[in-house]
């Protein structure tokens, strides 16, 4: 998988719309699994999160939003970098960078992650490399919403009272 540059979607306002590349993966596990539905698509691939974050990963916050069509559920990207790369040099100008084993959001935890438990609350990750998915089985997954992104980037929604302070 090649990285993209980041539409507009989202918060007008984050750093990373536009300015770098990537790749999105969701993590979010529900009862430590998967989610049976996908806001991203109806073909999953599970990518070993030990591929993309290891001992050299940087992670920061980017972003925490929700989107008119889908309000009730809120979004919250994280940029995942390689150490001492342009785009880590990016982030760290313009993000919070997270303790890998010390954050809410998305940690490692011994030989496997954990990722933020709330309801109705999607933690995608913005992996700016290149991500070798040859070998790897891909699944069919129920879709929720549009299930894709529509050309600039689905907005936040203006008038949340949960993400927009």
């Amino acid at each position: 998988m090649l990285p993209r540059r980041k539409d507009n979607g989202g918060d007008p306002r984050c750093p990373i719309n536009r300015k770098l590349k990537g790749v999105f993966f969701g993590v979010t596990l529900w009862n430590g699994g998967l989610p049976t539905i996908s806001p991203y698509g109806s073909t999953r691939v599970v990518v070993p999160l030990k591929r993309l974050f290891d001992d050299s990963a940087r992670l920061y916050f980017a972003d925490f939003y929700c989107m008119s069509s889908r309000s009730d559920n809120h979004y919250i990207t994280l940029v995942l970098t390689k150490k001492a790369t342009k785009s880590d040099r990016f982030c760290q100008k313009h993000l919070i960078r997270l303790k890998k084993r010390k954050n809410v959001f998305l940690r490692k935890k011994e030989r496997t992650y954990k990722t933020l438990q709330q309801a109705n609350v999607w933690v995608e990750v913005f992996y700016t490399d290149e991500v070798d998915i040859s070998g790897l089985k891909r699944y069919r997954t129920e879709v929720i919403g549009r299930g894709r992104s529509i050309s600039g980037g689905i907005p936040k929604t203006s008038g949340c009272e949960i993400c927009n302070v």
